[in-house]
């Protein structure tokens, strides 16, 4: 009886010490051990289900809001001639817009609402996130700026660009 109370209470206190994934801070470096535990944590995440029905530009709201958003659908489908290196705001390094790997929809005007082809569904539920090759829990915004190829100098958080983009996931 007194090793099935010990046993118990050793089961309790490892229950206890594991971390959620929202314990994990922006710019915390994990141990390998540390990065399993993390992963198996952010299993139990929401996920976002995708829609019942096809979207379409059309749906995105009138007024502030919506004209944000639709400045962050033109970032992401025109990402070159935008944030690009040759662009007026010389925001990001690469020369690619993100549309090309995060498709839209048959034309629906939306990037990353292409199913199975890098959707953008569930982005902001997935991050922060460790990023396995520095074992570093990033920002969604760190993995927009790590996708572009820049730094939080010349693409900060706070930019209208990076909050249209935020807008639009």
């Amino acid at each position: 009886m007194k090793k099935h109370i010990l046993l118990l209470g050793l089961c309790l206190s490892l229950s206890l010490s594991a971390k959620s994934v929202s314990d994990y801070k922006v710019g915390e470096e994990l141990s390998d051990k540390e990065g399993v535990e993390y992963f198996k944590e952010l299993s139990k995440r929401p996920v976002q289900e995708w829609p019942n029905k096809n979207l379409s530009i059309n749906d995105v709201p009138k007024g502030k809001q919506g004209d944000l958003i639709r400045y962050g659908i033109e970032l992401l489908s025109k990402t070159e001639s935008t944030l690009g290196p040759y662009s007026k705001l010389k925001k990001t390094s690469n020369e690619v817009n993100c549309i090309s790997c995060h498709m839209d929809n048959d034309g629906n005007g939306l990037p990353g609402t292409k199913k199975y082809v890098i959707p953008f569904l569930n982005v902001l539920n997935n991050y922060p996130r460790l990023d396995i090759e520095t074992m570093k829990i990033i920002s969604v915004e760190d993995r927009i700026r790590g996708m572009g190829g820049t730094d939080s100098h010349r693409f900060p958080n706070d930019s209208k660009e990076m909050k249209a983009i935020l807008a639009y996931f």
